[in-house]
């Protein structure tokens, strides 16, 4: 998340208090929700956006992982990145000039690294030196290799999450206990 503003000068206590309204709108919309799929995220999303005035620029990027499918949301200039193997590829990327909610969702694969990025970040930090660090594999040890080139830039708009999937975990237990189960049933 990155709110600036635009117009009126905000001041940063004000700016600070609209993204914590932000968070704790969004928990409130998303947590009742009963079914979490790519319609109803967006819905909360939407919701929990409505207090941010038109004064204020909001780069917002969203990743919802449910088993192996990936739900993602950007509002404002923020993108999405996956490595997946040898190649990196935008996901979903968003515009200045569209402030509509953009979405994509997908599924994911062992191994997949994502990169939620605000605008400043993506422009702050060379494709170059982000597929340098993408050959880490680790995020811990990525993003310590991209903080070299954020610091070049005093920017404290640059954001970024990264997540590396390792699949999901199957719960074997209940099997084992179904197997035994039966062979106690013959």
């Amino acid at each position: 998340l990155s709110l600036n503003s635009e117009g009126q000068q905000e001041d940063l206590h004000a700016l600070q208090a609209l993204g914590k309204d932000l968070f704790n709108n969004l928990e409130a919309e998303f947590f009742t929700l009963e079914d979490k799929n790519l319609s109803s995220i967006s819905t909360a999303i939407e919701n929990s956006i409505k207090h941010i005035p038109e004064t204020v620029s909001i780069t917002f990027c969203l990743a919802y992982f449910k088993d192996e499918a990936l739900y993602l949301f950007v509002l404002g200039e923020g993108r999405v990145i996956i490595k997946r193997g040898d190649k990196i590829g935008t996901l979903l990327e968003g515009k200045k000039e569209n402030t509509k909610l953009n979405t994509a969702s997908g599924l994911l694969q062992n191994g997949d690294t994502v990169i939620l990025e605000t605008n400043k970040f993506a422009s702050n930090i060379s494709e170059q030196h982000l597929s340098e660090s993408l050959e880490l594999s680790l995020p811990s040890d990525i993003a310590e290799a991209l903080s070299i080139h954020m610091h070049e830039k005093g920017d404290g708009d640059q954001a970024a999450i990264i997540v590396h999937y390792q699949g999901v975990v199957k719960d074997t237990f209940e099997k084992a206990e179904d197997e035994q189960d039966m062979t106690l049933a013959e």
